[in-house]
């Protein structure tokens, strides 16, 4: 479909490629397809790296944008789906406020808008977040917009932090500082490509290539089954975080309680205590079970007629932990 065979330049054929957002819509999320639900679709993969897009002139995203967005509605007999964009490399005002004027202007459909952040400083991707908010507060007439950082790393280029827990341990502390946050992070990719004669080559997958044997979890896979242990519940109040200790605390069924606290400096130095109170105890009697990432677990039976209990918790440099309470 693509104009001088190069698969980054627009589209020969619009009409074509309407056909094809349409078709790939309804294999996945229609009902006599995949039939697979909520998932997000966006316009393009970074559009202002891959096929040097603007947002204007006459390799214009917006056109790209357009056609992809007719192309979506008129897909048929559906699970419900996000359709979106424009992943950029990075957070752009220029970037996002074209494309919300152009959806305004053209009543076209956009449920997110995305983009992508890789960095060490976790400040970065808090910054990202309010730019995003206070752009979108200009746009009450097009309702509530779901941001989406729909990549997410400590760097965009290979990098052998992504083979070792340095990277996992950034995937954790991004989890919890973007928690209520954003409506969606996702991480790339599932697994690494084939291209190297290396089974670890510092790229960004979960999972080692198949070319080197069954495919082998990586420590950022590791952290992916880690964060899931505090999915649902009901979030609780954390107070005190700073900067490097980080924590998320929910409060599942069955009298359990989980807290985690990670420790993540891009430097590698900051070991710290992590004093943690408990406070509205339901019962005096509980255990205390700490189960690091990637290590042992630990519990200890705790007797207390107060409705507070305090502990002091050492934390080496880039690590994490769950604390589990269960009341008796």
């Amino acid at each position: 479909l693509a104009r001088n065979g190069d698969i980054n330049s627009i589209p020969s054929d619009w009409s074509a490629w309407e056909n094809l957002i349409q078709k790939t819509i309804e294999h996945i999320s229609g009902k006599s397809g995949l039939a697979i639900s909520d998932v997000y679709y966006e316009v393009w993969n970074e559009p202002d790296l891959f096929g040097g897009y603007k947002i204007r002139g006459s390799k214009n995203y917006l056109d790209l944008y357009l056609h992809s967005a007719l192309g979506a509605s008129r897909a048929v007999n559906t699970l419900p789906y996000k359709f979106g964009g424009p992943a950029t490399t990075g957070y752009y005002d220029n970037w996002m406020k074209g494309l919300l004027d152009f959806v305004s202007k053209n009543n076209l459909r956009l449920d997110f808008i995305s983009w992508h952040r890789y960095s060490k400083n976790l400040d970065v991707f808090l910054s990202d977040v309010a730019k995003a908010r206070s752009l979108l507060a200009n746009y009450y007439n097009l309702g509530t917009k779901e941001t989406v950082i729909s990549e997410t790393g400590p760097n965009s280029e290979n990098d052998p932090v992504y083979d070792n827990t340095f990277g996992a341990i950034h995937e954790i502390a991004v989890s919890v500082v973007l928690q209520n946050e954003v409506t969606r992070t996702f991480t790339f990719e599932i697994k690494d490509g084939a291209s190297s004669d290396k089974k670890f080559w510092g790229r960004w997958g979960l999972f080692t290539n198949e070319k080197f044997g069954a495919p082998e979890i990586k420590p950022r896979g590791d952290a992916i089954t880690f964060l899931n242990s505090m999915i649902g519940g009901t979030k609780l109040n954390v107070f005190g975080q700073g900067s490097w200790v980080k924590s998320l605390s929910k409060k599942l069924g069955g009298g359990i309680t989980r807290i985690l606290v990670v420790n993540f400096d891009p430097k590698g130095v900051h070991e710290e205590v992590v004093p943690i109170t408990l406070v509205n105890l339901p019962s005096g009697n509980f255990t205390f079970k700490r189960t690091d990432f990637l290590g042992d677990s630990l519990s200890q039976e705790v007797a207390t007629t107060s409705a507070e209990w305090s502990t002091n918790q050492y934390f080496k440099p880039n690590s994490a932990a769950i604390f589990e309470v269960v009341s008796k």
